[in-house]
């Protein structure tokens, strides 16, 4: 912007509305002459801020300079369009539908194929992730601590000497104790205590044998445990992103139903509620409302490390609770 062109606008320069005072045109410049002191090449620079000063200065002194039309309107409302629908700004309107509703079968295979899209995504984020990872610690030397070797002290016998005399001492006192002790004591006379043979019974005694009951051992994954006529059956465990998913089989002759919330996760006594929201796609994961027999369902926990700890799996309903162990430490 060259200074020699007297159409600019001073009021822009200094950011303010056309018609400001002399006392705000002094703090504008104050302000902007700050920004321009360091460095931003943005903005207008000193010398341009010195010359919007003198110029609204100069023209609130002297009227008659007439300096009241600039090239940059200095009303910022010009510049902005005006408000509501005209003749090239038409309201919106809805375009009627053409086409007829997709299927929830249709939606389910592109809910589907999303998941498993996204689930392939995040692992070849992670594998990507830790393959840079490796290649950055297989690049840089591992570090080596150099430890000194602390002097060894000399040690003398005379600790040692002193330590064998105070047991030979403490021996050698309690022997005496003991030979002293044993002149001083009085023998005591001994009393046989005969006691008569009690007579042989001729009845034989009668013995009770004792029961014990072995508790069976828990169904456990691909085991299916029935109640009410809908046979539930664990399968297919995977882990990844922190989390154990399982596919539930849920088979009967009855309607079939099976909540989600219901299924408990017990691992080392403590309780783990399922995440809804977690899925690798490989079956649906809503619950079940009189779908047709087998319906597959999958189930996330958010656990890892399972294996090595006592593991149950709880499903509890209003005609019984389905337990299983999937692991055992």
């Amino acid at each position: 912007m060259s200074t020699d062109d007297d159409r600019r606008n001073p009021y822009v320069l200094l950011g303010l509305p056309y018609g400001a005072s002399l006392a705000e045109a002094t703090r504008a410049f104050e302000r902007r002459a700050r920004t321009a002191r360091w460095g931003d090449r943005g903005g207008p620079d000193l010398g341009d801020l010195e010359w919007a000063l003198q110029r609204i200065e100069f023209e609130q002194t002297e009227p008659a300079a007439e300096y009241g039309t600039y090239r940059v309107p200095a009303d910022p409302s010009v510049l902005r369009p005006p408000a509501g629908f005209g003749l090239l700004a038409p309201p919106p309107r809805a375009t009627p539908r053409r086409s007829a509703h997709a299927p929830d079968d249709e939606l389910a295979v592109i809910y589907d194929a999303a998941r498993l899209d996204a689930a392939q995504h995040q692992l070849d984020r992670t594998a990507a992730a830790v393959g840079r990872r490796l290649e950055r610690v297989s690049d840089e030397p591992l570090p080596t601590v150099t430890v000194p070797t602390p002097p060894e002290r000399r040690r003398g016998w005379l600790p040692i000497a002193v330590v064998v005399a105070v047991a030979a001492v403490a021996l050698a006192v309690a022997g005496i104790r003991a030979i002293t002790d044993g002149d001083d004591g009085e023998v005591a006379p001994t009393t046989v205590a005969t006691t008569e043979p009690a007579p042989a019974s001729t009845v034989a005694a009668t013995s009770t044998p004792a029961t014990t009951v072995v508790d069976s051992a828990l169904p456990g994954l691909g085991d299916p445990i029935e109640y009410g006529g809908i046979e539930v059956t664990p399968s297919d465990p995977l882990d990844g992103f922190g989390h154990l998913c399982l596919i539930f089989t849920i088979d009967g002759d009855v309607p079939l139903g099976f909540i989600r919330e219901q299924v408990t996760l017990i691992s080392a006594g403590l309780a783990v509620e399922p995440s809804l929201g977690v899925t690798t796609g490989r079956a649906a994961n809503n619950d079940v409302f009189g779908d047709p027999a087998p319906a597959e369902r999958e189930i996330c926990f958010p656990i890892e490390g399972w294996q090595l700890q006592d593991t149950d799996l709880v499903y509890s309903t209003q005609v019984g609770n389905y337990r299983w162990r999937i692991s055992e430490a």
